[in-house]
């Protein structure tokens, strides 16, 4: 499923600060820029891809998709630099939109004032790729979790030892439920909150921005369920409509839950003034046997706990749209964050708009922040979310508001 991935960069107001005359760009200006920008800003740009040639809002444009209109893991983000001009818009300007940038289309600066720029950025990172994304392949980060974890001496193991196994740690006591899925034609309808963000990325401490998100269980069983999800979001006087409809396999080994698979098809639709486009997508993600570990199989008790290990998934994007009519293919290899879960409580009453549940409180914690659930005893809902970035401040929250059943 596509995350929104909040994060901080310092870099972009002196990456993108320069401004000259409009001139016809080339692609390999486009591509060592967004090159470097993928280097030297990883938490902008990730995961790295390749540069598309795109119609849209009237005009030609190079592009680099960064899972803002794709359905994959990344930050979220768009880049692009008009070709031919068009109305409101800038000839040989890059644009960005997504991620920390927010859902409003911003120019940056025209692409022949980067490139000079960029490439004096990347010597003072001694070529920032290798620099920042050693940092994220060693994980170093993950080898403090993987000792919070487990005993002090797993977290050395992280990377390459018996820490990069999936496990738990403790089945509970004796208070415990059954795990349910969702029954086949249960409608949920959810109040998201996202934390609002400065252009830097930084947290502003002001209000949040809500929207509504629908899911509908097309499908559900044991082993598979497909749902539907669909929410439409305020952009720059206008909105982006998302659609996704994703078929999940799961499979158990000894009592454990993994996933081993995900099969999207995705709609996605921005209509703002000065851009217009949908872009029609198909995603596919293979896990590595066993599978992501997702939980107990069949019954989880209070106070149980599990480490989820990093897990090595290719996921495979096949964009049936934009232009030039033929689709086209792209294939990434990722690592899902390790995880620590421990189940707080069991039979919790809560209520929310949609009404009062008995529930499952279960916090997740990673080296990106921390996720509690709500999920409902009776139909494996989830009633409520709050999420926490590492400094402990709330930055996303979703509520259920109704639920219905076919």
């Amino acid at each position: 499923m596509k995350r929104l991935t909040y994060c901080t960069a310092l870099l972009v107001p002196a990456f993108f600060s320069q401004i000259s005359l409009a001139q016809v760009p080339l692609q390999s200006n486009f591509d060592l820029v967004a090159d470097i920008a993928q280097a030297v800003l990883p938490l902008e740009f990730n995961p790295p891809t390749t540069t598309q040639a795109v119609d849209a809002a009237g005009s030609s444009w190079f592009v680099r998709d960064y899972c803002l209109l794709a359905d994959c893991e990344g930050s979220g983000t768009v880049i692009a630099v008009n070709v031919t001009g068009g109305p409101g818009l800038t000839q040989g300007g890059l644009y960005v939109l997504g991620g920390s940038f927010g859902l409003e289309v911003q120019y940056l600066a025209l692409l022949d004032d980067l490139v000079a720029l960029a490439l004096e950025l990347a010597a003072d990172f001694g070529n920032g790729g290798d620099s920042g994304d050693g940092g994220d392949s060693g994980n170093d980060g993950d080898g403090g979790d993987g000792g919070d974890v487990g005993d002090g001496s797993d977290g050395g193991d992280t990377g390459g030892g018996d820490n990069g196994v999936s496990r738990v740690i403790s089945f509970g006591g004796s208070i415990c439920i059954n795990w349910v899925f969702p029954p086949t034609g249960t409608r949920s309808l959810s109040r998201v909150g996202t934390a609002a963000y400065d252009d830097d990325g930084q947290l502003t401490g002001g209000p949040f921005t809500y929207f509504e998100q629908s899911m509908f269980w097309v499908a559900s069983a044991d082993l598979e369920t497909t749902t539907r999800s669909e929410q439409s979001i305020a952009a720059g006087g206008g909105q982006q409509t998302t659609v996704i409809e994703t078929t999940s396999h799961f499979q158990i080994v000894n009592n454990l839950r993994y996933q081993t698979r995900s099969e999207s098809t995705i709609d996605n639709t921005i209509n703002i003034p000065g851009f217009s486009q949908q872009q029609l997508s198909s995603t596919d993600t293979v896990y590595v046997d066993p599978g992501y570990f997702v939980s107990t199989a069949y019954e989880v008790c209070k106070g149980a706990e599990w480490f989820t290990a990093a897990t090595e998934s290719t996921t495979t994007n096949t964009f049936l749209t934009p232009l030039p009519g033929v689709p086209t293919e792209q294939t990434i290899t990722s690592a899902s964050p390790e995880s620590y879960t421990v189940i707080d409580e069991v039979n919790l009453p809560v209520t929310v708009e949609a009404g009062s549940f008995n529930t499952v409180k279960l916090t997740t914690s990673t080296d990106d922040g921390t996720s509690i659930n709500w999920i409902d005893v009776a139909t494996g809902v989830q009633v409520k979310m709050e999420s926490y970035n590492p400094a402990g401040t709330l930055i996303g929250t979703n509520e259920l508001i109704e639920l219905t059943f076919n």
